[in-house]
């Protein structure tokens, strides 16, 4: 079970990178294809996408930025037999290109 979750934890970490770091190869790793995104906690709704068609449009957005940072903290993994729930808090800043390198935008969200 311990191994578990930090093979889920990895897979957060290699999620969190692959934009800093513009490796999407990590992407191509970790998602399935179709890719099938929960839209809000408030509801059951989710959306299919193409791995490549997410990775396409998450790419663009990264590329308006000069620098990108993801952190991740305060996992909560849950596993019932072959099916686990990962939730975790995520800080991520970004570098506009067009503004000084000191002037960074943070954002907290929890997934």
């Amino acid at each position: 079970l311990l191994l578990d979750k930090i093979a889920i934890q990895e897979t957060a970490a290699r999620y969190a990178a692959a934009p800093d770091q513009r490796r999407w190869e990590l992407w191509e790793k970790i998602f399935t294809d179709p890719i099938e995104l929960f839209l809000s906690p408030r509801s059951a709704e989710t959306r299919r996408i193409s791995r490549a068609k997410w990775i396409e449009l998450e790419r663009n957005i990264c590329d308006s930025y000069a620098a990108t940072q993801h952190s991740l903290s305060n996992f909560l993994i849950e596993i019932n037999g072959d099916r686990a729930v990962c939730q975790q808090d995520i800080t991520e800043m970004t570098s506009d290109k067009s503004r000084p390198a000191n002037d960074k935008v943070t954002i907290h969200h929890r997934v």
